[in-house]
């Protein structure tokens, strides 16, 4: 995935001209690069080296694991590997953004508190919807606002009629980064079977959506990948990767490499969008 993102390997092949700065997992990544791209090698990449050093300790090496959670533990790693004392790393200019979360009392509109939180992903929430299928476009609306309940007591009054306290969010970007990470959170916990389910609801995948900044003006982003989740279980299953290069998507699906259409890729039977990766449209 990392390797056709464009914007990310342009940063990342810049860090890594000063080698003798490198560390660890730096090195095996761009070792697995370099593989990749001599073709005589393509289907001889041994990256061995750089899953022990970018696995997180407590994934099991024969299980199925989460593709966001390793992303996440990955760019993290990659992260403190590369930031300085005088400048950020491009990890955080790549994809880390700012938001800002006002919480308000839901029953007298008191103003509690302000956060700012950095992102460099954002979980979108399936829910069922009477009103047909839901978009990412959707998704990433419903991201504005959020109610809390059963919250700690406001100072100005008594709660609602029943003595409860509540919370409303509004949430604003004061920063979106140039490549936006999504997670569809297709995966969740059942309490009262004990254990994860997927989601198997069908969502539309919005080409073009669009980021509300705080001063009201908007940024654009267009699809450039998705990491699909296959099968209908969350304990197991398969992952690929589709992208789109020179106007046309690729699917990667472990060796197997082919150029499709989107249409086709979507088709595919019990094939979930799980992260999408969306590049800023340059204004």
């Amino acid at each position: 995935m990392l390797s056709k993102t464009s914007l990310f390997r342009s940063s990342f092949d810049t860090y890594c001209q000063n080698e003798e700065s490198l560390g660890d997992l730096h090195i095996a990544l761009k070792k697995v690069f370099d593989s990749l791209a001599d073709s005589l090698n393509a289907n001889a990449v041994d990256a061995s080296e750089f899953i022990r050093k970018s696995r997180p300790f407590y994934f099991e090496e024969s299980a199925h694991e989460d593709a966001e959670e390793y992303l996440r533990h990955l760019l993290n790693q990659l992260q403190a590997e590369s930031t300085s004392e005088i400048s950020p790393s491009y990890i955080s200019e790549t994809f880390e953004g700012c938001q800002s979360r006002a919480s308000y009392c839901a029953t007298c509109c008191e103003k509690i508190d302000r956060q700012e939180e950095t992102f460099t992903s954002l979980i979108l929430s399936l829910k069922q919807t009477e009103e047909g299928t839901l978009s990412i476009q959707d998704m990433v609306d419903s991201l504005y606002t959020e109610s809390i309940e059963n919250t700690s007591k406001c100072e100005k009054c008594e709660g609602d009629d029943d003595g409860a306290y509540s919370r409303n969010v509004t949430i604003t970007f004061q920063k979106t980064p140039p490549c936006l990470l999504l997670n569809v959170k297709i995966f969740y916990y059942d309490a009262m079977n004990g254990y994860t389910e997927k989601n198997m609801s069908k969502f539309d995948v919005s080409e073009t959506i669009t980021l509300k900044h705080k001063d009201g003006t908007e940024r654009r982003y267009n699809l450039f990948g998705i990491v699909f989740h296959q099968g209908v279980l969350a304990i197991i299953g398969h992952y690929i990767w589709a992208c789109k290069m020179d106007e046309q998507w690729t699917i990667f699906d472990d060796e197997n490499v082919r150029t499709t259409s989107f249409d086709e890729i979507t088709s595919i039977k019990n094939l979930s969008p799980y992260i999408l990766v969306y590049t800023v449209v340059k204004q």
